[in-house]
């Protein structure tokens, strides 16, 4: 049952960052609403309890696809997966990042290159 009468049916999402909190939560969301949705992260057995849930849940399909989103590579390669058994991306969700907890003098230039790079 699509709830107050939102109706995602037959389209497909998205949700980087989706194995967990924020993202797992939204992707769950669009599936109540009816929504096929791919959920991508870089933690495979997080990725496929959450998708295994959301179906469970829903009965919609859930894609797990792991990528790390600092690689172009994998970005490319995710999304390909996602178009080839779901047929498509209509709705993107940006959701994964993360961010240093502590003094800004603290961060190494690793730290704030691999922050960068997910977050932007």
């Amino acid at each position: 049952m699509i709830p107050d009468g939102y109706d995602l049916s037959g389209r497909v999402a998205l949700v980087t960052g989706g194995g967990s909190g924020i993202g797992a939560a939204t992707a769950h969301l669009l599936a109540r609403y009816g929504a096929d949705v791919a959920i991508a992260g870089r933690t495979e057995p997080t990725l496929r309890a959450a998708a295994q849930g959301i179906t469970a849940a829903t009965g919609r399909r859930c894609l797990p696809v792991q990528a790390d989103l600092r690689d172009e590579a994998q970005v490319t390669a995710m999304v390909a997966k996602v178009v080839a058994e779901l047929g498509r991306v209509d709705i993107l969700v940006n959701n994964a990042g993360w961010g240093h907890h502590g003094p800004l003098n603290g961060m190494t230039t690793e730290l704030y290159r691999g922050e960068f790079a997910i977050n932007m």
